[in-house]
């Protein structure tokens, strides 16, 4: 799961990174806002009074970082509802969603992963001739990668017996994670840090992790 989930579930239950996904030797990666290959708009300011498409408000990428973004570049004032600077702000349910609401017209940028339009698996959201009809605004770096959770309380030979089955599949058989989870490879890392620009992405929106799901 993704980061922000992640911290939703140690809300409510003890739980901790087993190991975390790693994409082209990295563990983070980009949110990105989308518009149209023929829009005008290239600055974030430029979007001000547009519609905006969200992915999801439990998205990491596709919500909580972009919405922190806006934050960052001074756009929004801490705690600032988005739609104050947007025209409309929605939530399409899904990357593929939310992409194609902007190359249907029905939105002018969305926000999703970066994976969604370049990569191994763009393919799985949209076509290359759909893709084509996009393109990237600005990026956002910094989005921990997914990872494996684990409940603390489990005996921890248990713990390291299933770890240490993970890493092999992850190293032998390595299209099995593939097929699951979008990454093959997995690695163990320091949990603060790993979530520490979800957690600053947090305080910068004023989102409470409890008040995400509702």
């Amino acid at each position: 799961l993704s980061s922000i989930p992640f911290l939703l579930a140690k809300k409510e239950a003890p739980v901790q990174p087993l190991l975390v996904e790693e994409r082209a030797d990295k563990t983070f990666y980009n949110s990105i806002f989308v518009v149209a290959k023929d829009s005008p708009y290239t600055t974030l300011n430029e979007l001000k009074g547009k519609r905006m498409m969200f992915t999801s408000p439990t998205s990491t990428s596709g919500y909580v970082m972009a919405y922190s973004r806006l934050v960052e570049d001074g756009l929004l004032t801490p705690r600032q509802n988005p739609a104050e600077f947007f025209g409309s702000v929605n939530f399409a349910g899904g990357y593929d969603r939310a992409l194609l609401s902007v190359l249907n017209g029905q939105a002018d940028a969305c926000a999703v992963s970066d994976y969604t339009m370049e990569g191994a698996k763009a393919d799985i959201y949209l076509t290359p001739e759909q893709r084509s009809k996009l393109r990237i605004l600005t990026r956002t770096p910094g989005v921990p990668t997914h990872l494996i959770a684990i409940r603390s309380d489990l005996p921890v030979d248990i713990q390291l017996k299933m770890k240490k089955a993970l890493l092999k599949i992850s190293r032998d058989q390595p299209q099995l994670l593939a097929d699951v989870y979008g990454a093959a490879t997995f690695v163990e890392v320091d949990e603060k840090i790993h979530i520490a620009t979800a957690m600053k992405a947090l305080t910068n929106t004023g989102l409470q992790e409890k008040k995400l799901v509702k």
